[in-house]
């Protein structure tokens, strides 16, 4: 192992707070925002300023734009870029500055994650600095869990090539790098080696054996999200494809890019071996050693694939600026018809213009006579509120004095109850003297019945008086007492005649008061 790779290798960051930050270390072009994105859907936090998507790359970077320019000032404070192969110096993070841009880092992640404890870190970037941001991630606690994403170094060449004119020869050379320096920077963390091929085929594994790698579950894998998330991973998203065989077999490629290329490829297919560790120690060393001398080599093929495309946007300019005269030309002469086609629009306008100035003009005329009747009818809409004034004075008078002969209506009813009384008992009365009436005349009926009933008696003695003789004496006697009971019943029946006469004049006056009170309450 090299000093250098042997001074950053490191080491496994355990979280107290239980907080875990998934760190995408790819090389650009490898499928590392669909893998960010894939990881947002099934869970984990995305940054707070996303980087926007582009032509090159439309379904979007899902990444932090803060902390893509945040490792561009790193990299500019070092003279080197996003593009540069050669390795970065060991010796500056051992430096002063390391110490003030770790801290920096450290105050970045908790502005774009605040306190989340599952997020996705990612840009392409990390993979040459990435001792500094294990560091930032230990002051904060956070425990890194690191994904390797592995795709065909022809076909990011090519995708390079075709997004920003790179030459596919530093292409290849930029991915060595990245993929190199992922690999020894990030050994001896949590991580699992993925191939690009499975994160468009094979999602659910991925995410599967992540999960198993990590010692996470993913908290949003539920059935519409899934959905969501194979209509994003669309293969269609893929412009450049190459075998890996044909990479791999290919005797024009350098050996290291072959070598390094096999190795990952098996560890994405069948879990990382300890035993390339070494091979690929002995790679890094030669390739950083090799770097100087071949660089100028890989500058020139660099000028003379922007000199070629100079040339190329030079031609495709020349033909571009001929195509845009002949628009220019037909544009002129389409706006020159348009000239004339307003100017006749421009005199119909006129006379419409004119024509509405005088129907304006009535229209005025027309709102004064308007308003003048407005004012009539607000006259008269006054007046009529005068009216309706008086007429709610007036049922409010009726109202009174409707309550008045409501209360005086009360009033009677009260005093009608106690002649009603009154009257009820009179006639109580009444009907007894007349029962008492009818006793009376049934006891008389009998009376004259039994005096009938004596004076027929005492014709019959009389007779047989007259006839016997003989017993003159004993009809004498007869008689005597015939003749006292005779005067017993006339004298009851005198008595009788006084109580009818008495009860007819009761009788009498009851109808009398009787009949007065009913006009009484006929009047009332």
């Amino acid at each position: 192992m090299t000093d250098r790779a042997r001074a950053h290798r490191a080491a496994p960051s355990p979280s107290d707070e239980g907080r875990y930050a998934v760190l995408i270390l790819g090389m650009h072009r490898s499928g590392t925002s669909a893998l960010s994105r894939l990881l947002s859907l099934a869970g984990c936090d995305l940054p707070k300023t996303l980087m926007g998507a582009a032509p090159s790359n439309a379904p979007g970077h899902w990444e932090s734009q803060a902390v893509a320019d945040w490792n561009d000032r790193l990299l500019a404070s070092v003279a080197s870029r996003w593009s540069d192969w050669q390795a970065f110096s060991a010796d500056w993070f051992r430096s002063p500055k390391a110490a003030e841009f770790r801290q920096d880092a450290a105050r970045l992640l908790a502005a774009e994650y605040g306190a989340s404890h599952l997020f996705v870190l990612k840009d392409p970037r990390i993979c040459r600095i990435a001792p500094l941001w294990f560091d930032a991630l230990a002051e904060l606690r956070i425990a890194p869990r690191v994904l390797l994403p592995i795709r065909n170094p022809m076909e990011v060449a090519a995708s390079l090539a075709a997004r920003d004119g790179m030459a596919p020869a530093l292409g290849v050379l930029l991915w060595l790098r990245h993929v190199l320096d992922a690999e020894i920077f990030s050994r001896g963390q949590p991580r699992l080696v993925l191939a690009y091929d499975d994160l468009l085929q094979d999602w659910p594994g991925v995410l599967r054996r992540a999960g198993s790698a990590f010692g996470l579950t993913w908290p949003a894998l539920t059935t519409g999200r899934t959905r969501e998330i194979a209509s994003f991973l669309w293969r269609g998203h893929r412009h450049h494809v190459q075998a890996d065989t044909d990479t791999l077999n290919d005797p024009t490629l350098a050996l290291w890019l072959r070598e390094a290329f096999r190795i990952f490829r098996n560890w994405a297919a069948q879990g990382e071996d300890p035993a390339d560790h070494a091979a690929l120690d002995e790679i890094r060393t030669q390739f950083d050693r090799a770097a100087p001398l071949f660089a100028p080599v890989a500058d020139l093929a660099d000028r003379a694939m922007a000199a070629e495309r100079a040339q190329a946007e030079s031609d495709a300019g020349a033909a571009h600026l001929a195509a845009d005269r002949a628009r220019l030309h037909a544009e002129a002469d389409a706006l020159r018809a348009a000239v004339a086609e307003r100017d006749t629009l421009l005199a119909q306008a006129e006379a419409e213009r004119a024509a509405l100035a005088e129907r304006l003009g009535a229209t005025d005329a027309a709102l004064a006579q308007t308003r003048g009747r407005l004012g009539e009818v607000e006259q008269g809409l006054a007046q009529r509120a005068q009216e309706l004034a008086a007429a709610q004075a007036a049922v409010a008078e009726r109202d009174g004095r409707l309550a008045q002969a409501e209360a005086d209506r009360a009033g009677l009813a009260e005093r009608l109850g106690a002649p009603d009384a009154a009257l009820a008992q009179t006639r109580g009365r009444l009907g007894e003297v007349e029962q008492g009436l009818a006793q009376r005349v049934q006891e008389l009926a009998a009376a004259q019945a039994a005096v009938a009933e004596r004076d027929g008696r005492l014709a019959q003695s009389e007779a047989e008086r007259t006839t016997a003789s003989a017993g003159a004496a004993h009809l004498a006697a007869d008689r005597a007492r015939l003749q006292a009971e005779a005067d017993a019943l006339r004298a009851a029946v005198a008595e009788r005649d006084t109580l009818l006469a008495q009860a007819e004049a009761d009788r009498a006056a009851l109808a009398e008061r009787l009949g007065a009170t009913d006009a009484a309450l006929a009047q009332t």
